[in-house]
């Protein structure tokens, strides 16, 4: 653990469900909703906000024109959709700032009276397999949490290539070069 520069100690296998623990979404990201061909409405992520009272707020900027709700199918997610008679527009946030991308949203119109009357988001959670009470004080718990270790870099990859959209394979050789030492570090004796 020394050599990868991680802590000792217990680890928490505590799952949030703050937008911000499970997304590349940050406090103070944001996106704009127009209602009706109306005024834009911000809507800000907050430091302690979860998928349920984002919903509240984006129900309030909908004035009954429309509905958020809660999807919990793929994870954590948001349906946001149109009434009937109804338009809602959805728009990206400033740049860098855009927080529509991070929920799995995409700027669009939501109308009730044509097809698309609805969207939906979810967060995909990533977990790293690793079991509690793991140790390396024999031999086989060592294999073990050796091939343990080596599912959760994978995992970890996998993440990364979500979140930020792109692939593994165009690491600039500076990465390439960390990640290499990370994975001998894990794998040497």
């Amino acid at each position: 653990l020394d050599r990868l520069g991680l802590p000792r100690g217990q680890v928490s296998f505590d799952e949030s469900r703050l937008i911000t623990a499970g997304s590349s979404v940050r406090a103070g990201d944001h996106f704009f909703i127009r209602v009706n061909d109306g005024n834009r409405l911000k809507i800000t992520v907050e430091a302690g906000d979860t998928m349920r009272s984002l919903a509240l707020r984006v129900n309030n900027a909908l004035l009954l024109k429309g509905t958020a709700v809660v999807s919990r199918t793929a994870g954590d997610g948001i349906k946001i959709a149109a009434k009937e008679g109804n338009t809602i527009e959805l728009i990206a946030g400033s740049a860098g700032l855009d927080a529509l991308a991070g929920l799995g949203l995409e700027p669009l119109k939501l109308d009730a009276n044509k097809q698309a009357a609805s969207t939906a988001a979810s967060m995909r959670r990533f977990s790293l397999g690793l079991e509690s009470g793991m140790n390396l004080e024999d031999k086989l718990k060592s294999k073990t949490l050796t091939y343990q270790l080596g599912s959760a870099i994978e995992t970890v990859k996998t993440a990364y290539m979500t979140i930020t959209g792109t692939n593994m394979r165009t690491l600039s050789s500076l990465d390439q070069r960390a990640l290499n030492s990370y994975q001998s570090a894990l794998f040497s004796r």
